[in-house]
């Protein structure tokens, strides 16, 4: 990054994307299905409360405000397009 930016920045896309919304991009991109979808109770009761929270069930609404004013430009402004660019495809196409 050649710019001045001053104080943290967030590194995420621009677009608002849940831990799940990337888990069926990708099965979709990768032709699979997205048969990850397990009862919270569930998962609480093999990890644990806290284990659970912090790695599988939070998804934090976190912007890219400082980047956006710098002027920055996303090459891929969806979880569905970072996907596209980062995985083959997997159905012929």
């Amino acid at each position: 990054i050649d710019s001045d930016l001053d104080g943290p920045v967030n590194l995420t896309g621009p677009t608002r994307a849940t831990a799940n919304d990337l888990g069926f991009a990708l099965a979709r991109r990768m032709n699979r299905p997205y048969v990850l979808r397990a009862p919270i109770w569930g998962v609480k009761l093999a990890l644990g409360a806290d284990a659970t929270e912090a790695l599988l069930t939070s998804d934090a609404d976190v912007r890219p405000a400082v980047l956006e004013n710098s002027g920055f430009t996303f090459a891929h402004r969806t979880v569905e397009d970072a996907v596209a660019s980062a995985v083959p495809s997997h159905d012929g196409a």
